[in-house]
């Protein structure tokens, strides 16, 4: 039985999961100063995905895809949304930690670990993955917090001025973004029981914690600089200082978003399990080749930074198969279910 609490746990770490790296820098990029206009707007939009996604896809009484039989093409649409998640979180891990962390270390011996640690969560199961986001939940939103006022002395409101010299276009294209790399990861929950008024709810407190974190970065660094860093949320960190000589807290305070990152592939690797119960081997394969193609595409920056600028397409249209795939099945079950 999973709790309200660990419910919630699980829709904050999937919402943040694809800001490491990608939703900060591409909705700053687009629509700089003006970015927590665009966050706000697509606050909005994600929760109407949010509530569409949850009345017309989730579990109302009980598991009704991940243990009915499904035929091949939809084991491949189920496979290839959680296998886009996973690469995703695979492929900005090792970057990530390469970047700042083990700066001299292969990646492989990063990847593997953390692949490692995701598989053995997934494989205990989904109770056991909301305990571990139960756990991880206070901790990272105390960081959170208190990392972000720990940089505001820094700051100054003329940051967000002028007010709306970003174009239209610009703007409610970042919201979208904000939208799709928000809601589109609730899709990985659809097999758990979540009442739609709470889910929206818990999606509304994370968006907003987002939201605060984009305003703060925003606020410190200008609209310059936060356009051109890749990792703005982490580049912010380097200015926490304690007692004026307790420096580099911010690796210590990066940690957080790799929790982020651990959630949200355990659940994708149990889903992906579920898919496969009759053929574990297959999700081994997957797994496997997936990051193959991480250490491939890690070393060419022509593709890591295509894959960078498509991400919400990509989650997009993964995401929306996946749904009317689970939509679909929903709908042949009840009926199934009302003339017996």
């Amino acid at each position: 039985m999973i709790t309200n609490r660990q419910k919630f746990s699980l829709i904050y770490f999937i919402t943040n999961s694809f800001f490491l790296a990608s939703g900060y820098s591409l909705i700053f990029k687009i629509s700089k100063n003006d970015s927590w206009i665009s966050m706000i707007i697509g606050i909005i939009i994600g929760l109407t995905l949010v509530n569409i996604f949850n009345h017309f896809g989730f579990n109302e009484k009980r598991k009704y895809f991940l243990n009915e039989k499904k035929n091949i093409l939809e084991k491949i649409i189920s496979l290839l949304f959680f296998s886009f998640i996973i690469f995703v979180n695979i492929t900005v891990t090792r970057i990530f930690a390469t970047s700042f962390f083990l700066t001299k270390t292969p990646g492989i011996i990063i990847t593997i670990p953390f692949m490692y640690l995701s598989i053995k969560a997934a494989k205990n199961g989904i109770n056991t993955i909301s305990k571990i986001s139960e756990i991880l939940l206070p901790i990272s939103i105390m960081f959170i917090i208190l990392s972000m006022l720990a940089v505001c002395k820094d700051g100054s409101l003329q940051a967000f001025l002028p007010i709306l010299i970003t174009s239209k276009k610009k703007i409610i294209l970042s919201s979208i973004y904000f939208a799709i790399l928000t809601s589109i990861p609730q899709l990985l929950l659809f097999d758990i029981k979540i009442e739609k008024k709470k889910h929206s709810l818990y999606y509304l407190i994370t968006s907003l914690i987002t939201l605060f974190v984009g305003a703060v970065i925003i606020f410190t660094m200008g609209s310059k600089l936060i356009s051109i860093f890749r990792f703005p949320e982490y580049m912010v960190l380097k200015q926490i200082k304690l007692f004026n000589f307790i420096e580099k807290i911010e690796n210590l305070i990066g940690l957080m978003w790799f929790f982020d990152l651990f959630i949200s592939t355990s659940i994708s690797i149990y889903n992906m399990n579920k898919v496969n119960s009759e053929k574990n081997y297959i999700s081994y394969i997957l797994l496997g080749s997936i990051i193959y193609f991480t250490e491939y595409i890690t070393k060419k920056y022509t593709f890591a930074n295509f894959l960078y600028q498509n991400i919400p397409w990509f989650l997009l249209i993964t995401g929306l198969l996946f749904f009317i795939l689970i939509f679909i099945k929903k709908r042949r079950i009840k009926k199934g279910t009302n003339s017996s």
